[in-house]
């Protein structure tokens, strides 16, 4: 896998660093191919690096004690992931990252990290405004997920799905099963389905089938639909 250097250095997380900080750490990072499937790291595991995934989709998910599965972000080609536990008292995984398809990831050692962040107040400062900005948008999914109704929770993800400047119509595909989806917006799979159906009957969305392809034929009138519930 080539490392792409410059959509590292685009990352709010690296761009306060120096040409050589970002050398030092891509010179010890380490690339990973997962197959579908295939599990990054568990949840009790001990952490030593944080990724950032080049391609493919990797599930973040915790597990009950009931053996019950819960989605709690699904993670896009040109994310970071896992950087947070840098910072955490244990040191351990709180979740288990697992791909959803093939995919590409490159891993970056904590330490190295940590040791920029003791010699910059500077960078120390804007990563926390980083991780700051991160915790926002997910107090701002919970409260989605705890007081929006199952079809505001279902046209809000689809909406995450599409890319910025998009002229209609536009397909966008789920990232994953349907009962992983699902499970992320804290629904069944049952109730993501009917759902879809019910979008698909006010024409908001065309389903494409038994795929996970869907076709949004007018993004203004989607859009209108999203902030009128």
């Amino acid at each position: 896998m080539s490392l792409p250097v410059e959509d590292l250095q685009k990352l709010p997380m690296f761009e306060s660093l120096t040409s050589d900080q970002l050398n030092n750490l891509l010179n010890h990072s380490q690339s990973y191919t997962l197959k579908k499937g295939q599990v990054l790291f568990s949840m009790g595991k001990r952490s030593n690096h944080f990724y950032y995934l080049h391609s493919g989709q990797i599930k973040i998910s915790r597990s009950t004690r009931q053996g019950q599965e819960k989605v709690l972000t699904i993670v896009h080609p040109g994310q970071l992931f896992a950087e947070v536990v840098m910072f955490m008292d244990t040191g351990l995984f709180p979740a288990n990252a697992e791909a959803l398809e093939p995919s590409e990831v490159i891993g970056f050692e904590n330490q190295i990290f940590t040791g920029f962040l003791q010699e910059s107040p500077c960078l120390s400062m804007a990563t926390l405004g980083n991780l700051t900005k991160k915790l926002h948008k997910q107090i701002i999914e919970i409260e989605s997920l705890t007081m929006q109704n199952a079809n505001y929770r279902i046209v809000n993800f689809i909406d995450t799905l599409i890319p910025s400047e998009t002229n209609s119509p536009v397909e966008v595909e789920l990232p994953g099963p349907k009962s992983t989806i699902a499970s992320r917006l804290s629904i069944t799979p049952e109730t993501l389905s009917r759902g879809l159906h019910y979008l698909s009957e006010k024409n908001l969305i065309n389903l494409q089938g038994t795929s996970r392809r869907i076709e949004i034929p007018d993004i203004a009138k989607f859009k209108q639909y999203l902030l009128s519930n």
